[in-house]
């Protein structure tokens, strides 16, 4: 807190200067109430609080490539501990080599993939499928900008609705 860092500046003669909350539109910004809103999924206040949109960064690395069967290649990001929006898919911006794509991602468990019985226990992943890209970046890092969520995860009863769900989100995107 505020009066150890004194304590322990006051011996090297390093001034401490204690600020007050700073403040946006009279909201107090703070990385934990950034924190709470990225994980209730209000992306729009935390891209306001954080004055950009919510960024993860990670290594792509090989699917199940069921995206390229579909029609929709994605590029799936190895997770870390990083914090997360809630499960959904959502509307995206990929920074790779210093240039912006738009994309959807999905975040979430695949419920369509897996046996309606063990779909909330399935490994948690992030596929993004670039529009208007087509090239191979296994092993690359890039940035994956969150900026508005565009539905919640569903299952669906054939890979033929999946298809049509994911062309209705690019269109939204």
């Amino acid at each position: 807190n505020a009066q150890t860092l004194t304590h322990l500046c006051d011996p090297y003669g390093v001034e401490v200067e204690v600020m007050g909350p700073f403040l946006l539109d009279g909201i107090a910004v703070s990385s934990s109430r950034i924190r709470e809103l990225i994980k209730t999924g209000r992306l729009e206040e935390a891209s306001r609080l954080l004055g950009r949109d919510y960024p993860v960064f990670g290594r792509v690395i090989e699917g199940m490539k069921r995206g390229r069967l579909l029609g929709y290649p994605t590029a799936n990001l190895d997770l870390s501990e990083e914090i997360y929006p809630p499960i959904g898919v959502y509307a995206v911006d990929v920074i790779r080599n210093g240039r912006t794509y738009r994309g959807v991602a999905n975040l979430g468990r695949n419920p369509t993939f897996q046996d309606p019985r063990d779909s909330g226990s399935s490994p948690l992943s992030l596929e993004i499928h670039i529009l208007d890209f087509d090239q191979m970046i296994y092993g690359e890092q890039i940035q994956v900008n969150f900026r508005r969520k565009i539905r919640g995860e569903l299952r669906f009863d054939s890979t033929d609705e999946l298809a049509d769900q994911i062309r209705s989100d690019i269109d939204w995107a």
